[in-house]
């Protein structure tokens, strides 16, 4: 990316000779943490993935005076030395004073020759993350110097183009940072949303029913993902995994990819079960992890291929007048589901469920309008959400793009 008024190509800049000191984030003990300490500790967790540096959960200290010189100052350059090696922040302020973390390495630069914003960026580019890869030791854990990191050269404009570039990525990080408190206000306000609809305080008679009493359930195929392909078939499969990674509460066949069965399974009949309608729902019944098992999706849409149930999946129906569209997958969401299910999840290693464990599951029902009223609402609330996560990944691609044109 260049702008009109400036060029001229780009000098080799060794980074060292734009560090004015440099060094590791200190240790101390454990006993000076407290709740409301008078410094906040940054450590390599704290950051995202593009040097995003988030302060909602870093730990706080008491330290002595000896530890002052540690203490970031603005414009400080941070680096991950081990674990997410690479991942570089720049320190713009904060509340209280901050101390790197031991696995951080801090540079104060000389800001009448390199840009922090621009090296920030450089660092974090695909070009850059591979330089600081290249540059670490180690075995399996490999570790990053800081005389490492000032022998690495790149690119480097002029300063004031470093500083139009940054300016410009900063107002692209701006951006992104106001997408994502969106999401996050988005996804606190459904979940709020959520907890009041389902905990009674909702105005109506609201019966106390079991899953037995509103779904019926039907046999699945186990077969595996070999067993599937996404070239072409006369039948789709749906795989538990996809149901943990891939779908979303609201699963529309027409529009989303779902592999199809191999076509010497089904002609040994593996795959015929019933198939699965609009308005049904699949669990994924085993998950090593608590917070997965028993995710569900709600088909809104079954699209025109057959599709079947299969591999560590429940597969459930509507009983007839029980559940309006939609709802299905608000109920098997909400709250008390999702702490009846973890009750019941058993397993050592890796969690299961069964057909015959969530029959037993009580829930709240309210009547079919007062359903489809719900329904209604949460669903235009989950389109906003994911209108605000879809220009969220297209801002993430542009700032990629043009930090991949960049630094090539």
């Amino acid at each position: 990316m260049r702008f009109g008024e400036f060029e001229g190509d780009w000098r080799e800049f060794r980074f060292g000779k734009g560090v004015i000191e440099s060094a590791f984030g200190p240790r101390f003990s454990s006993d000076q943490y407290v709740d409301n300490g008078a410094v906040v500790c940054l450590r390599t967790t704290d950051m995202e993935d593009d040097g995003t540096i988030s302060y909602d959960n870093v730990p706080e200290a008491n330290l002595s005076v000896e530890f002052e010189s540690h203490f970031l100052k603005l414009g400080d350059l941070v680096i991950a030395r081990s674990g997410t090696i690479g991942i570089t922040g720049l320190f713009e302020g904060y509340e209280k004073p901050v101390v790197p973390g031991a696995f951080l390495i801090r540079f104060r630069l000389n800001r009448n020759m390199i840009s922090g914003h621009f090296t920030k960026a450089y660092f974090n580019s695909t070009s850059g993350r591979n330089e600081l890869l290249r540059l670490s030791a180690g075995g399996v854990q490999k570790n990053l110097k800081g005389s490492s990191v000032k022998s690495l050269k790149f690119p480097l404009p002029t300063l004031p183009e470093q500083q139009k570039i940054a300016t410009f990525l900063t107002a692209v990080d701006g951006r992104l940072a106001g997408l994502r408190r969106q999401l996050e206000l988005l996804g606190a306000y459904k979940r709020g949303v959520m907890q009041r609809v389902f905990s009674g305080e909702s105005v109506g008679e609201w019966e106390r029913v079991t899953i037995d009493e509103v779904y019926g359930f039907f046999s699945t195929n186990s077969l595996s993902r070999a067993q599937l392909n996404y070239e072409a078939g006369d039948r789709k499969n749906i795989h538990y995994g996809d149901i943990h990674t891939k779908f979303s509460h609201h699963l529309n066949a027409s529009r989303t990819e779902i592999p199809f069965i191999n076509n010497e399974v089904i002609a040994k009949g593996a795959a015929y079960k019933q198939t699965v309608r609009v308005g049904d729902v699949l669990l994924a019944d085993a998950s090593e992890d608590v917070s997965d098992i028993g995710k569900a999706t709600e088909v809104v849409d079954a699209g025109t291929v057959p599709l079947y149930a299969g591999l560590h999946t429940i597969h459930g129906r509507p009983k007839p007048n029980k559940i309006a569209l939609g709802y299905s997958s608000l109920l098997l969401q909400s709250p008390q589901f999702r702490k009846q299910v973890s009750k019941i999840a058993q397993g050592a290693k890796v969690l299961g469920i069964s057909p015959t464990s969530i029959k037993r599951i009580k829930l709240p029902l309210p009547s079919l309008p007062e359903q489809r009223r719900i329904a209604t609402f949460l669903r235009a609330l989950d389109d906003r959400i994911a209108l605000v996560e879809r220009q969220l990944a297209g801002v993430e691609a542009f700032k990629r793009g043009l930090l991949q044109g960049m630094f090539v």
